[in-house]
């Protein structure tokens, strides 16, 4: 199955929001395996896909921007995982979250 996904990702098959899932999915996949590097391009790819889906501040890419930066941490890839915890903490402070657990969790 994780081979199937990997060749319909970005085939043109899917629709945005499928392949939004799908990459999110594989990046979750592949950072589970260790596979951190190919991880983070799913994901990236992920977050390309909800900035078009979904434009302004929302939930959805609050996640992405905090599931990326834990992946380049753990790639030790430090300054550009603080960028995504920065946009995700702007984010959540926009959707007026900054006092929930998930919130918080990121902080830390």
């Amino acid at each position: 199955p994780l081979q199937r996904a990997l060749e319909r990702a970005g085939s043109g098959e899917l629709t945005p929001w499928t392949e939004l899932s799908v990459q999110a999915s594989l990046a979750q996949a592949l950072g589970e395996l260790g596979r951190h590097a190919e991880a983070v391009g799913h994901l990236q790819r992920a977050i390309d896909l909800a900035e078009d889906i979904y434009p302004g501040a929302h939930s959805r890419r609050v996640r992405l921007y905090s599931n990326i930066a834990g992946l380049l941490t753990r790639s030790d890839r430090y300054p550009e995982a603080e960028r995504f915890l920065v946009r995700a903490e702007a984010m959540y402070r926009e959707l007026g979250d900054d006092h929930s657990p998930a919130f918080s969790a990121m902080l830390n």
